[in-house]
C-alpha cells in the first residue's frame, strides 16, 4: 500500500501500569512500521500520528519507535543516535507503561530485553492509547504486525505463549508480565465512580395526549428536563427547578421566557407531569432529556461571587443549573455551584429576547457560540471577559445576552467525569471514514457543532436508534423534526463519525462534543 494505516486500542488509561505486546513481521522490503502511545485527544490516531507536521494542542502527545530504530517523539524524529537496534523478523515488543509512579515512565523491551526509556515524567492529566501504524514505501506488499493485550497466546501461531492463562488480570503473552503490570482489558479497568449513568441522566420517550399526562419511569426526579416533539415543527422546550415549573424557554430561539400554566406543571419523584400545553404535550411522538441536580426547588443561595447566584448541583455528575441577576457590569464573577471548574457553559436571559451564549473550553473565553445559532464561533472578548472559569466561579461581561443591568439570567454548566460524561472535540477528516471520539463509555446523548463554521446543533440519544449507524438526530438551534441521516454508530467506547457531511466531519475543521453515557466502558457491549 502507498499510504498509512493506522489503528490504536479501545482503551484509553490515564492511570495504572500496562504492558503489550507486539509481533514485528517483516522482510527487506517491508519497512514502514511505528508503534508506541499516544493521548487520546478526543479522537483515534490520525494521519500525522507521531509521523509528520505535529501541534501538541490540537493532537496531544506521543511517543513511538520505528522498525529501524528510530523514535519519534510529537512528529519529531531521531535517527541519530538510534533509540534502539532494528527490529527483525519475529521479534516481539513489550511495551510498559506506568502511570502510577511519581515519574510516569514508558519502556521498550525487544525479545524481553530493556532496549530503553523512550519517555519518562508524561504529560500528566492525560489520557493514554497504544497505537500502531504501517506502511509500505516500495509498494505492492503489505507490512504486518500482530498487537496482543492478552488475548492472544499462539501470537497467530508465530510464537507460543510462556503461560499467564490462569490470571486473566494479567492476560496471555509470550513473555512473563513484569511485577504490577496488568493487561489491558475491561476486567482490568477501575470501577466507574458512576456505576449506573440512569441515576443522574436519561432520556424518555413518550406519546403526548393533549390531556394531562404523568411521565415516569426516568429513574429519579429531574431538576433540569428538555423537551422536543419528533414529528412536529415546534420549538425545542427547556424547564429547570432554579426557574420554576410551568417557565419555559426555548433553545433554537431568541424569545424570553414563557410562562405556561398547561406546560410542564411539576418534577416528580420518578419524572414529571405535563399539562395540555400543545408544546410540550401534543398528540405527537415525544422525546425528553432529563438531568437530576439536588432536588432543591429554586435553588440554594451561593455568594462565592460578586453576584449572587441561586444554584441547583449535582457535583457527582458535573452538572448545575444556576441563576443570576445582572449588574451590568464590565466584569463580574458568578458561582457555579460545582466542585470542578466547568468545561461547558451555556447562558439565556430570561428578560431579553437575546442569544443564548455558548462557552465551551475548546474554543475559550476569548470566543462564543450561540446555541440558538448555527454559526461558527466568534470573538467576542467582553462576554466572558476573556477570563476562563474556575473551580467555582465563571466571569461574565457587559453584553445583555449575559450581563444586562437588573435582567434575570439561567445558565448550566457542564464537566467531564470520567465513565459517565465526556466534554472533547476533535478535528474532522473530510472522509466517510470519519474521527472515532473516544468516551470511555457507550453514549446515551451525543451533541455535536462545528466550531469553525455553520452547522447544527445536532443531538443524537441512544433510545430512538436502530442499528448503526441508523442514529436519528434532533439539531438544538431548529424547531425540525427529528432527521434520519446515517453519520454516527454509537459503540462502547465512545462514536464513529461516518459521513464527510460537514456537520459532522469537515476536513481541518474543529468540532466540539458533549455525551453522556448509557453504559461505563468497563461494563459495555457493543451495539
Amino acid at each position: 500500500m502507498a499510504t498509512w494505516n493506522e489503528c490504536n486500542a479501545t482503551i484509553g488509561v490515564s492511570s495504572g501500569k500496562w504492558y503489550w505486546e507486539v509481533l514485528f513481521v517483516s522482510t527487506a522490503e517491508l519497512r514502514g512500521w511505528l508503534a508506541g502511545v499516544r493521548t487520546t485527544h478526543g479522537q483515534v490516531i490520525d494521519s500525522s500520528w507521531g509521523r509528520g507536521a505535529w501541534n501538541a494542542a490540537e493532537d496531544g502527545y506521543a511517543y513511538s519507535i520505528w522498525d529501524d530504530g528510530s523514535k519519534t517523539i510529537d512528529g519529531t524524529t531521531t535517527t541519530s543516535p538510534a533509540f534502539m537496534s532494528a527490529l527483525s523478523d519475529g521479534d516481539i515488543i513489550g511495551f510498559l507503561l506506568d502511570l502510577d509512579s511519581a515519574t510516569t515512565t514508558f519502556k521498550v523491551y525487544v525479545n524481553n530485553s530493556l532496549a530503553g526509556t523512550l519517555q519518562s515524567g508524561l504529560q500528566a492529566g492525560q489520557s493514554w492509547n497504544p497505537g500502531i501504524a504501517l506502511a509500505d514505501p516500495s509498494g505492492g506488499n503489505n507490512s504486518i504486525a500482530i498487537m496482543n493485550f492478552g488475548q492472544d497466546s499462539s501470537f497467530a501461531g508465530e510464537k507460543t505463549a510462556q503461560g499467564n492463562q490462569d490470571d486473566n488480570s494479567i492476560g496471555d503473552f509470550y513473555y512473563d508480565v513484569p511485577a504490577g503490570y496488568l493487561a489491558l482489558c475491561t476486567s482490568n479497568l477501575s470501577a466507574p465512580s458512576i456505576a449506573d449513568p440512569t441515576d443522574h441522566f436519561n432520556t424518555k420517550l413518550y406519546t403526548g395526549t393533549g390531556s394531562e399526562l404523568a411521565i415516569d419511569s426516568v429513574g429519579f426526579q429531574p431538576d433540569f428536563t428538555w423537551i422536543k416533539t419528533r414529528t412536529l415543527t415546534y420549538n425545542h422546550r427547556v424547564f429547570d427547578a432554579v426557574r420554576g415549573v410551568t417557565e419555559e424557554l426555548y433553545t433554537n430561539d431568541t424569545d424570553v421566557e414563557v410562562t405556561d400554566a398547561q406546560s410542564l406543571k411539576s418534577f416528580d419523584a420518578d419524572g414529571f407531569t405535563l399539562g395540555t400545553g400543545s408544546g410540550s404535550n401534543p398528540s405527537s411522538t415525544m422525546i425528553s432529556w432529563n438531568w437530576k441536580g439536588d432536588g432543591v426547588s429554586g435553588g440554594t443561595l451561593n455568594q462565592d461571587g460578586d453576584l449572587d447566584s441561586q444554584v441547583n448541583v449535582n457535583t457527582t455528575a458535573g452538572f448545575s443549573i444556576f441563576g443570576y441577576v445582572g449588574d451590568g457590569g464590565v466584569s463580574a464573577t458568578v458561582g457555579h455551584g460545582l466542585a470542578q471548574t466547568p468545561e461547558l457553559v451555556i447562558y439565556k436571559n430570561r428578560d431579553g429576547a437575546d442569544d443564548w451564549v455558548v462557552y465551551n473550553k475548546t474554543i475559550t473565553a476569548t470566543d462564543r457560540l450561540k446555541l440558538n445559532d448555527p454559526g461558527a464561533a466568534t470573538t467576542a472578548s467582553s462576554q466572558f471577559n476573556d477570563t476562563e472559569p474556575s473551580a467555582s466561579l465563571v466571569t461574565i461581561g457587559t453584553y445583555n445576552n449575559i450581563n444586562k443591568l437588573d435582567d434575570n439570567y439561567i445558565a448550566y454548566a457542564f464537566h467531564s467525569v470520567e465513565g459517565y460524561s465526556k466534554i472533547g472535540s476533535y478535528e474532522g477528516n473530510g472522509d466517510a471514514d470519519g474521527p472515532f471520539l473516544y468516551c470511555g463509555f457507550r453514549p446515551a446523548y451525543v451533541l455535536i457543532k462545528e466550531a469553525d463554521a455553520t452547522s447544527n446543533w445536532d443531538i443524537h440519544n441512544d433510545k430512538t436508534l436502530g442499528y448503526n449507524p441508523d442514529n436519528d438526530q434532533l439539531s438544538a438551534d431548529e424547531n425540525a423534526v427529528m432527521k434520519t441521516n446515517d453519520f454516527i454508530d454509537i459503540v462502547s467506547n465512545g462514536v464513529k463519525i461516518r459521513t464527510d457531511d460537514g456537520g459532522y466531519n469537515t476536513d481541518s475543521s474543529t468540532y466540539i462534543f458533549y455525551a453522556i453515557a448509557e453504559t461505563p466502558f468497563k461494563t459495555a457491549n457493543a451495539r
